[in-house]
């Protein structure tokens, strides 16, 4: 999903957000996401500086779990072959029985089985 659809859905997105969990792993991919982009020069510094501050308060309405290094989720890394990132995602969703929400294709057909799982397009409309 586009960073920009986000921000023209902001309210809405805060809305679906509050109370939810993800994990401390979220800083580092949504840093990671923003980096590439303005290295790139698809966004420019001042575009940074909002989405850094619209994606802080969105973190600041969630849950954010710290998920460690933990056998559980080495276990089901190996189990269901994903990486540890995902199976740490999936790993919050089985504790908190919350919705697995992913665009990750991989993720999402693997866990479907274990969590019920979601797309972002499916809940923003």
């Amino acid at each position: 999903m586009q960073f920009r659809r986000v921000r023209e859905l902001e309210d809405k997105v805060f809305d679906i957000v509050k109370d939810q969990y993800t994990i401390d792993l979220a800083y580092y991919e949504i840093g990671n996401f923003l980096w590439k982009n303005y290295v790139r020069k698809i966004f420019t510094k001042e575009e940074i500086e909002r989405y850094l501050e619209t994606f802080r308060n969105l973190l600041d309405k969630m849950h954010v779990l710290n998920i460690e290094l933990i056998n559980e989720v080495l276990e089901l890394s190996v189990k269901l072959r994903l990486t540890y990132y995902n199976a740490s995602y999936l790993y919050a969703a089985l504790k908190t029985n919350a919705v697995l929400v992913t665009e990750d294709l991989e993720l999402y057909e693997k866990a479907k089985s274990l969590v019920k799982v979601s797309k972002i397009s499916e809940i923003i409309k």
